[in-house]
Order: C-alpha cells, then structure tokens, then sequence
C-alpha cells in the first residue's frame, strides 16, 4: 500500500509541479535569480518537478546563449533520470552538466551519476553553487569534473 501511495504521489506531483516555460510564460523572481546567478540573459527551457519529498523539486536549464551546457539545480529524487534523458536528446550538442544541489536520494544519485557517464558528460559545480550528499556521487559520474 505505501508502494502505491508513493508511485502515485509522485505521478500527480510530476503533473501538478511539472512546468515548461517559454517566453510566453510568466517568469518568476527564482527563474531571474537563477539567470543572474549563471550570467545568462535567458533560459529558454526550464523543466521544474516536484518531487515525493515535501516542498522538493529540481530543475533543469537550457540557455541558446550555452548550447553545451545543461543547468541543474534542485533536489536528486523524483524522475530526474527521464527529465535528463528528455532535455539531453532534445539537446544533443550539450556534453557540460552544472550541478547546484543540497542532496537528495542517494540511489538515485549513482544511477544518474552512471547515466552522466554513460552519455558522455563532463561535470561542473560553479563556485557560486553547492554539490553535497548525493550530488557529489553525480558530480564523480561525470567524465572531466571541474569544481
């Protein structure tokens, strides 16, 4: 019964939280923190999930102005392993994954770390960011990690 309570809340926080944002859509204060935080004038995909835990998510970001780096920020939970896969095909010349997170599942942090590996990535952890717990397995996965 647990099993089925935590499939389905992760289902319906995936849809409920889950938020493309185009030019279009409204930009919040934490999308144009993240921007000036990176230096970049827009982000033109932003992928946000919530996730089982309360009050978690994680992010990922693509900006044109960096067509090979993907942004990560947030928890390690949830179905990150499907929203990386998603935003890496769609964004194939991306090799450079920068990392900002406080932690999260750790299994899933060395299933991502052997899924970073595997597709090749090099891994970043700015200076202005955080990597701990399980974010520093992913950060090991990574074939060149710079911190």
């Amino acid at each position: 019964m647990k099993l089925i309570k935590v499939i389905l809340w992760s289902l319906i926080s995936s849809i409920t939280f889950s938020t493309v944002c185009t030019a279009d859509n409204h930009r919040g204060d934490w999308l144009t923190n993240i921007e000036k935080k990176y230096s970049v004038r827009k982000f033109d995909r932003v992928t946000v999930i919530g996730c089982e835990f309360e009050n978690s998510s994680h992010a990922f970001l693509h900006s044109k102005e960096y067509p090979d780096f993907i942004f990560f920020e947030g928890s390690i939970c949830g179905s990150l392993l499907e929203n990386f896969l998603e935003i890496s095909t769609e964004y194939p010349k991306a090799k450079h994954l920068l990392l900002h997170s406080g932690g999260g599942v750790v299994k899933l942090g060395l299933h991502f770390a052997k899924l970073v590996s595997e597709m090749g990535f090099s891994t970043i952890v700015p200076s202005n960011s955080v990597c701990a717990s399980a974010c520093s397995i992913v950060f090991m996965g990574g074939l060149s990690a710079t911190h």
